[in-house]
């Protein structure tokens, strides 16, 4: 008897809280757009398009037992207020385990890549982002790019693989951001490259 009485109390609050919600009085100064990530309690939200990355054997003729790999996606990022995008980290653990850190290469396209010129140069497996700039944060200058809240920031790369990593395992993407006041979030997601195990 105390399962479904706590069942339809938990359907009567959810429908409240809803309700209360959806008729509050607080205006808000901007709208987020419907596609925009609803970050809940996170400050950022952090996706991969596709879900499932396919890999794409490239022909090396130092690769004797596993072909080097590379592969496309697009991390996509937002949140509901403004915040800068600092840097994109990737590593990724094959189906036996091992860890590996790709080459990472912005891209505008999948077919068009831009090598980075300036220094410092980045550690494996990160990426500054492309186009960042100085911005004014809590009386100090942090490199980045500003994503304004309600608005998806999606970042295109490659990623190229060595040849001794298997096209099959986890990709784990890190999100280094800030928020206008100072504090700092990591959000991390992971997407699946290659079939599954």
């Amino acid at each position: 008897m105390h399962a479904p009485f706590r069942k339809y109390v938990s359907v009567l609050l959810f429908s409240a809280l809803t309700a209360t919600a959806a008729c509050s009085d607080r205006t808000t100064t901007g709208t987020a757009s419907p596609t925009a990530p609803s970050a809940g309690l996170k400050p950022v939200a952090l996706t991969v398009e596709p879900a499932i990355v396919v890999p794409e054997f490239v022909a090396n003729a130092l690769c004797s037992s596993q072909p080097a790999f590379r592969t496309s996606l697009v991390v996509v990022v937002g949140g509901q207020r403004d915040f800068i995008l600092r840097s994109l980290a990737f590593s990724f653990l094959d189906r036996s385990g091992r860890s590996f850190f790709p080459v990472v290469m912005p891209t505008s396209s999948s077919t068009a890549t831009q090598i980075p010129r300036s220094l410092p140069l980045p550690l494996p497996g990160t990426l500054t982002i492309p186009g960042s700039v100085g911005i004014q944060v809590s009386g100090s200058i942090v490199d980045g790019i500003l994503v304004t809240g309600g608005i998806l920031q999606r970042v295109p790369v490659v990623l190229e693989f060595g040849c001794a990593t298997q096209a099959s395992g986890d990709l784990v993407v890190t999100a280094n951001t800030m928020m206008r006041d100072g504090s700092s979030s990591t959000p991390r997601t992971t997407v699946r490259i290659g079939s599954n195990p």
